[in-house]
């Protein structure tokens, strides 16, 4: 049985791999909610923040999906940080008048990925280190 942020991890092989793909799956899930409750509160702002998040949560709820049917993590991680950087590029120099609560949340999840997971071997907080 699936549960929301214990996915299934029998396809992986290594511990390394299950603690990667586990660190996805919750990432995604928790963007999710936060962009979704986000597109909610910003119903009654402007349209360009609620378009905003609504993107954001798509892309988050798109990530859940490709890791349930594909457990490919490592594309997720490069396709989160990818598409965040484009957003928060876009965002931050073009709309000028909201407030930047998701650009906020992207950065730190793209500093966090490239930090821990997508580093050299042995620099990372996933990653093996070499003896």
């Amino acid at each position: 049985m699936l549960n929301i942020f214990t996915p299934n991890t029998d396809k992986l092989e290594t511990f390394y791999e299950k603690g990667k793909f586990v660190l996805a799956w919750r990432i995604c899930v928790i963007f999710s909610f936060a962009f979704f409750v986000l597109s909610i509160v910003s119903i009654n702002s402007i349209i360009e923040e609620m378009i905003t998040f609504m993107v954001c949560f798509l892309i988050s709820i798109t990530s859940v999906i490709i890791l349930y049917r594909t457990n490919r993590f490592k594309f997720i991680y490069y396709f989160l940080a990818i598409t965040g950087t484009l957003l928060a590029i876009y965002a931050s120099n073009s709309l000028d008048v909201m407030v930047h609560h998701g650009d906020f949340l992207w950065m730190i999840l793209i500093i966090t990925i490239q930090i821990s997971v997508l580093s050299l071997p042995g620099r990372g907080v996933f990653c093996e280190t070499k003896h």
